[in-house]
């Protein structure tokens, strides 16, 4: 780390922590979207009116005395989910840092430098310890923004391709998560009024793997996805309510799998039951730390009996001999042997 970015990071820990000086004058104000931008900074559309109770996901905005946004918070059913606490240099009118919080506990602290333009050009993300994570740099291009990630070694670990409407807002992102491997990517497309994704396609080894579509309900609230394999062939589903996934559908080959997913008053995923064919196989029951991490995932049969164990993951979704779709997992035991459906 350079000594001018050293210091600059010691002169960020030092500042106090209350976001606005004494008699400040602040305004708080709810938004439906918030868009991405070109310079790399959040613009908030869909203003809700204060007499209105915003359902799904909506964003909490303070503004400050200059109208610079200081607070931006994403809510979804009441429930705080994250906030980022933006800081600004005396009469500045873009951050030159933010804090980022996650249910309401402090994660991390990201140190943003400008280009003469104002354009976001490196982002340095620090722990609440002041130890430096990532780095990120963007390049402006007429047709796209290049965003690289960089480990603290400065081996650069991923990197995005973003373009923009004429407004300047992000429509399309290419992102590929190993930069050693470029024939694996993710494409995006969002819409322009809402900045919420409309579609998402995957490749592997440079050909069509899957692709994604979302549909959402008048509020913008996300309703349902619909997957498709590289034949364009519709195979799986997701169903939400008030924005958090209740079911996930797969078509195979004998019938349809179903999961059910449950949830309590934290929000927290309570339980998931399996269904094949309308039958019931099992379900996944969750061990978890006071924030909320899992701690373990129980699986376990017609009569309680154990099936399988997944230590410090959340599953709910199982190959058909109890393998996680996502992938083996590291400390998994697998009491029931063979096909579970």
């Amino acid at each position: 780390m350079s000594k001018s970015r050293a210091s600059l990071l010691l002169a960020v820990l030092a500042v106090a922590t209350g976001a606005y000086p004494a008699g400040a004058q602040v305004s708080v104000r709810n938004y439906r979207f918030k868009l991405l931008t070109r310079s790399q900074e959040p613009q908030l559309s869909g203003e809700i009116s204060p007499g209105v109770a915003p359902r799904g996901t909506y964003y909490e905005v303070e503004t400050d005395a200059e109208g610079r946004a200081t607070r931006i918070a994403a809510i979804t059913n009441g429930q705080k989910t994250s906030e980022t606490l933006l800081r600004f240099a005396e009469h500045a009118k873009l951050p030159s840092e933010f804090d980022k919080i996650e249910a309401g506990q402090k994660t991390g602290l990201v140190v943003i430098e400008r280009d003469d333009a104002g354009n976001r050009v490196r982002e340095d993300s620090f722990t609440v310890n002041g130890a430096l994570i990532e780095y990120v740099t963007y390049s402006y291009d007429p047709d796209h923004v290049e965003q690289d990630f960089f480990t603290t070694a400065g081996r650069r670990s991923e990197y995005a391709l973003h373009y923009y409407s004429a407004k300047g807002t992000l429509v399309r992102s290419i992102k590929f998560p190993n930069a050693d491997n470029l024939f694996r990517r993710t494409e995006w497309e969002y819409q322009d009024a809402t900045g919420l994704p409309d579609s998402r396609r995957q490749f592997v080894d440079g050909k069509l793997h899957i692709s994604v579509t979302y549909t959402y309900n008048a509020e913008g609230g996300l309703v349902r996805t619909d997957a498709y394999d590289s034949n364009h062939s519709w195979f799986a589903a997701d169903e939400f309510k008030d924005e958090i996934r209740t079911k996930r559908f797969y078509k195979e080959a004998g019938g349809t799998r179903e999961t059910r997913l449950t949830y309590d008053d934290k929000g927290w995923l309570k339980e998931a039951t399996l269904y094949y064919r309308d039958a019931f196989v099992c379900r996944f029951v969750y061990d978890r730390y006071p924030n909320g991490t899992a701690r373990q995932t129980r699986a376990l049969g017609p009569k309680d009996e154990p099936w399988a164990e997944y230590p410090d993951y959340e599953v709910f979704d199982v190959k058909r001999n109890g393998e996680p779709t996502d992938g083996q997992l590291p400390g998994t035991v697998l009491h029931k042997k063979g096909n579970w459906w």
